[in-house]
């Protein structure tokens, strides 16, 4: 007998879908909160910026190192240096207003669907954006990223419920979303939050509804443009008032420019990347729902004449358009993706929320929901099969090599025969099904569990290989006191990240040494004192210098990206390491 998933839910009221959302988001947000330490590169850079504003009361101007970091306004950062002062300095507190915008995402995701397509539409728009790799990896990590996700998925919302208005009043309470959050997310992120949150729904107004949408989207105008000042502007001139022109030139002008094209400034922000990046790291970022979009685009819940069909058209355009508009600068990361992925996780609500509403699931729909359970059954089986060979096998290449000898095997063992019991479980639950297909209920439910495994098992698991408690902890025995840290850190990679975790978890400043000549003088001018040393960059000292430290404390063979300590002394064995 084939499943009839859209029978499964047809009681499902307004109160128990929210309800049920709530719980998923909570649950599924707030877990990775304490599952694992801050990680490199861009939780410490945030965790560092955050205190130096929660303890300096600069609101205006964020600090990394005492210096500015005027690559973003700062409005995620005030979020943070609240946060910090209201918890106090631990990495839960850094890390809670990225899970509060992460409940809030998906709580948007959840008002979406509801709208387009009812309680079930809007209960599976949460799972499915919760379950997506990439919101996995980044939604409550301490950057700005997850913020400018929430304030883009506002804005994106305010234009669904503007094309789908029933009323002039509930247009109007659009155009207030719409007003309000373009500028909150212009300040987590500067002119690329407008471009996202506006620029594609705007575009795909002009190309529909050509001459009568600039008619109807007067009033946006009108009302946004003032409340954009009023919310932007205090900020931009108290920032020019504490630095100047200059500070204004590069937080807003420089920062988008250089990003945008290849300029003389662009190695500064780094990641440059061409042009089809975004094609290439897309589908593995939106596993396992890159496997739904075949079945979403030829479901059908795009064409006219259907209620709720025309703003999926917009949030499809939307995620469409704005993948191109991130093409376009020269700088690109998978995280930047973050922000369409609300739009994204409606548009596959849409399709899934209809599957098997007819009494019968259509054959594409039974071979996606198959896959994903596939995905669901696989991946945890793949998962516990390396860890057990990292625990068992004699030799293990060289990049699992910080794996082996960090984290004990009793732990391998643990997590891989937990996930081989989930992996079986799921695919003998798989096969059970596997002639009619198996329901969408069952397919969700197999999902946030695999999620939950990664959240909770999976980091914690590569949590010591990634933890940069180890080396702060070092750090406060072999350099007491409140000085500067002595670190030999070239410029030809970022060093945010270790200014960051000093800062955050120390309260101290880093006295960047960036030359063999800086290091020289400061081993002549402080004899016996340490130094900080990121491994990669020590082999760039000339051999006369290395063969005169010797290594208190090292992370090699243990660390994903190791540091040392050194002082002057004989190292034999340092002197033919290779």
């Amino acid at each position: 007998m084939l499943s009839q998933p859209g029978k499964e839910d047809a009681g499902l009221t307004a109160r128990t879908s929210f309800l049920l959302a709530l719980a998923a988001a909570l649950l599924l947000s707030l877990v990775p909160v304490f599952s694992h330490s801050l990680w490199t590169p861009d939780e410490p850079t945030g965790a560092g910026i955050g205190r130096a504003m929660a303890e300096s009361g600069d609101w205006i101007v964020p600090r990394l190192n005492g210096k500015p970091f005027l690559e973003k306004p700062p409005l995620y950062w005030w979020t943070l240096a609240g946060s910090l002062r209201l918890l106090g300095m631990s990495d839960a507190a850094a890390r809670a207003p990225s899970a509060l915008f992460a409940v809030l995402t998906l709580l948007v995701v959840w008002v979406a669907g509801m709208r387009l397509g009812g309680p079930r539409e809007g209960l599976l728009g949460v799972c499915i954006l919760a379950t997506t790799v990439l919101f996995i990896q980044n939604a409550t990590r301490v950057t700005v990223d997850p913020a400018l996700m929430f304030f883009v998925g506002l804005a994106h919302l305010g234009f669904v419920l503007w094309i789908e208005a029933r009323s002039s009043g509930e247009r109007r309470g659009a155009v207030a979303l719409i007003a309000v959050a373009v500028p909150l997310a212009f300040l987590c992120k500067g002119i690329v939050a407008v471009g996202l949150g506006a620029g594609p729904p705007v575009l795909y107004l002009l190309a529909t509804r050509r001459g009568r949408a600039i008619r109807e989207l007067l009033p946006l105008a009108a009302a946004g443009i003032p409340m954009f000042a009023l919310l932007v502007v205090p900020w931009a001139m108290a920032l020019w008032r504490e630095m100047g022109w200059e500070g204004v030139r590069v937080c807003l002008i420089s920062n988008t420019v250089g990003r945008m094209v290849h300029t003389s400034e662009t190695h500064v922000f780094g990641h440059s990347e061409p042009f089809l990046f975004y094609l290439l790291i897309g589908p593995p970022m939106l596993l396992p729902w890159t496997l739904a979009l075949p079945a979403m685009l030829r479901s059908g819940r795009c064409r006219s004449g259907q209620p709720g069909n025309e703003g999926h058209r917009l949030l499809i355009a939307t995620a469409g358009l704005g993948l191109l508009l991130l093409s376009i600068p020269a700088t690109k990361r998978e995280v930047y993706l973050l922000p369409l992925l609300p739009a994204f996780a409606v548009c596959a609500a849409g399709w899934l929320g209809g599957v098997g509403k007819t009494g019968e699931l259509a054959s594409r729909d039974r071979r996606t929901l198959l896959a994903l359970g596939i995905f669901a059954a696989v991946l945890p089986l793949l998962l516990g099969a390396a860890a057990l060979w990292l625990a068992w096998a004699p030799r293990v290449p060289m990049g699992a090599v910080p794996v082996r000898n960090a984290v004990p095997a009793t732990a391998l063992l643990g997590f891989g025969t937990a996930a081989l019991i989930l992996g079986g479980a799921l695919a003998a639950g798989l096969i059970r099904r596997w002639r009619s297909g198996p329901s969408v209920r069952w397919a969700i439910a197999a999902l946030i569990l695999v999620t939950l495994g990664l959240e909770t098992g999976a980091e914690a698991l590569i949590d010591p290989v990634k933890r940069p408690d180890d080396l702060t902890a070092a750090i406060a025995v072999h350099f007491p006191g409140k000085e500067p840290v002595p670190a030999y850190l070239p410029p030809v990679v970022s060093n945010e990240a270790i200014f960051g975790i000093i800062g955050f978890k120390l309260g101290r400043l880093t006295r960047a040494l960036t030359t063999p000549e800086d290091v020289e003088a400061w081993l002549a001018s402080h004899p016996g004192a340490p130094i900080l040393v990121r491994m990669e960059q020590f082999w760039r000292l000339p051999p006369d210098l290395r063969q005169r430290l010797r290594f208190v404390y090292d992370e090699r063979g243990r660390k994903a990206a190791p540091f040392g300590i050194a002082v002057e002394g004989p190292a034999p064995d340092m002197q033919n390491y290779q």
